[in-house]
């Protein structure tokens, strides 16, 4: 697959705003480097893209002018006149529709008739084809959707056959998630979110986590990238950068990933009522007076997540920010974070458009990130 800032030799890609030979993209492997033509970059305003390659050489091609509409879940507000956003699951049907095209997507009720949690009404989820309650805090149970929203479903041990609601943020920093004599239990997907700091260690104590002695400074391998735990090292990876520059990547503990987790807990807190399947997907914040409220901090989550997860590559890359406008939406990372961080900004005509091209295009490609 292709690596997106390194190239076959694990050596960092120099990003370069300078001609190209008739491409938007091209790899000049003399000199290790990527080139971004901005001479010839991409119209937008004819519905250009760059459509990218395995070997990160590109073209300018017209894209459909299609998107795919985002999901509304039971419950939540629809608009029958917006074709951006439309009722997906359940009866897929906007009810109560007012004046102005405004309703509600209507869903299953209890004990109708479900092939997943996301038909139910937005309280409900769906257990043997049947829209059934959430289980109590302490009862056994399967899977995290039977816990309702505010809950997890917590596996102390591999061998067991069911698990136990357990609320969420409610244990405290030093504190192990499962119980000691409990050897064989193992995290899942959600079990950091037990803790009020929202991490654990692996071996399920919940924490802050290590910090890097070297975030953000030029490095050459994982050894460089010190962190407050002396066993653990934090990755030394490379950015998009002119010089090809590798930098220490942040850790738990640090800014960017402390804020990731306290707005994930401001979204989770202002989407009380929001629907159970939609886990933390986008919601409307239904219990809120402010229609956007859970949007809002929804895209704030998002947007900080993606500022930590890619933290390294936003590190020196002054000198290739003139051409960044042309070619930050071909790139799915510069994508996701126009996405999420441009959110209320008057970008949503071009990013539409650019997601749905890249989600066909760019997925063969097999991004891995590095």
């Amino acid at each position: 697959g292709l690596k997106l800032t390194t190239d076959s030799s694990n050596n960092c890609y120099q990003f370069l705003c300078q001609a190209s030979p008739g491409r938007c993209f091209y790899q000049s492997v003399s000199n290790n480097s990527v080139l971004i033509d901005v001479k010839n970059a991409c119209r937008r305003d004819l519905g250009e893209i760059c459509s990218l390659n395995s070997k990160f050489s590109g073209v300018c091609l017209k894209a459909d002018d299609f998107y795919i509409p985002d999901p509304i879940y039971p419950g939540q507000r629809c608009n029958i006149y917006d074709k951006t956003r439309g009722c997906a699951f359940g009866p897929m049907q906007c009810s109560n529709v007012n004046e102005g095209g405004v309703g509600t997507c209507l869903g299953v009720g209890l004990n109708g008739a479900c092939s997943e949690t996301s038909d139910c009404q937005a309280n409900l989820y769906c257990e043997k084809g049947l829209c059934k309650d959430p289980s109590a805090l302490g009862a056994p149970c399967v899977t995290d959707n039977s816990c309702g929203r505010r809950a997890v479903c917590l596996w102390n041990d591999t061998k067991s056959l069911t698990g136990v609601c357990t609320a969420m943020f409610t244990i405290d920093n030093g504190v192990r998630i499962f119980p000691v004599s409990n050897t064989n239990a193992q995290k899942g997907q959600f079990t950091d979110l037990l803790c009020k700091s929202g991490w654990s260690d692996d071996n399920g104590v919940c924490g802050e986590g290590p910090k890097s002695k070297n975030k953000g400074l030029p490095c050459k391998s994982d050894r460089d990238c010190e962190t407050t735990n002396p066993t653990i090292y934090a990755k030394c990876l490379c950015g998009f950068n002119q010089m090809g520059t590798r930098f220490c990547d942040a850790m738990p503990g640090d800014a960017e990933w402390v804020n990731a987790r306290k707005t994930f807990k401001d979204y989770w807190d202002s989407t009380v009522s929001c629907h159970i399947g939609a886990r933390w997907a986008p919601c409307d914040g239904l219990g809120n007076s402010e229609y956007n409220s859970g949007l809002e901090r929804y895209y704030s989550w998002k947007c900080a997540v993606t500022k930590a997860k890619y933290y390294v590559y936003f590190l020196n890359n002054t000198n290739v920010t003139s051409c960044f406008g042309e070619f930050s939406n071909e790139i799915p990372i510069f994508n996701e974070y126009n996405l999420y961080c441009g959110y209320g900004e008057t970008t949503s005509s071009s990013w539409r458009l650019g997601t749905a091209f890249i989600l066909l295009t760019l997925i063969a490609a097999l991004f891995a990130i590095n």
